[in-house]
């Protein structure tokens, strides 16, 4: 009876040694992808999208294809068509039938005026390979989290094609679904 006790607690303990070494084994592989697809990332990209904003559904474009020059270009409803936000270091242009404003980034208030320019800013912050915050993994999807002008967002990134899928503003102030995501360089 004590040697079938003896050999049982050793068989267990092996077993959980091994789960307990394969587990590590997983974790690592785990942190290893996540470190080679944030790699694989660049902060100049262009994506189709679409939203509801306010009940409104939009579709549009967005791009950043130079450090701190961003494009926002609303393409549906017809209603809105040509709508645009052009996103630079120190202002907001936005455009519309032929009219335009610029509106100064120090002087604050521009983000309520509309979530666009941050959704720029917020995807260039979550495409830029910060190694002490890798993504996580969620069923099929990679979620990235930061903060950005005090605000939290997120990004889910298709786990097979290594693209960016949904941006997540905080407080639902925006949900982005985006399409045919490109990265520029």
């Amino acid at each position: 009876m004590r040697s079938f006790s003896l050999r049982f607690f050793l068989i267990f303990f092996t077993l959980l040694w091994g789960m307990t070494v394969l587990a590590g084994c997983s974790k690592a592989r785990e942190e290893a992808k996540a470190r080679q697809l944030m790699e694989s990332f660049s902060q100049h990209f262009e994506s189709e999208f679409s939203c509801t904003l306010d009940g409104l559904e939009l579709e549009g474009r967005i791009s950043l294809p130079n450090p701190g020059s961003g494009l926002v270009e609303i393409t549906a409803p017809q209603s809105l068509a040509g709508l645009t936000y052009r996103v630079d270091a120190d202002h907001v242009e936005i455009s519309y039938s032929g009219l335009n404003f610029a509106l100064d980034k120090s002087a604050g208030g521009f983000a309520e005026l509309s979530p666009f320019p941050r959704a720029l800013g917020a995807l260039s912050t979550l495409l830029t390979y910060r190694p002490e915050e890798l993504p996580v993994r969620e069923r099929d999807f990679w979620r990235i989290d930061a903060t950005v002008d005090g605000k939290k967002c997120s990004l889910l990134v298709a786990q097979d094609t290594g693209l960016p899928v949904k941006l997540l503003l905080e407080g639902g102030d925006l949900e982005l679904l985006l399409k045919n995501f490109t990265f520029l360089g």
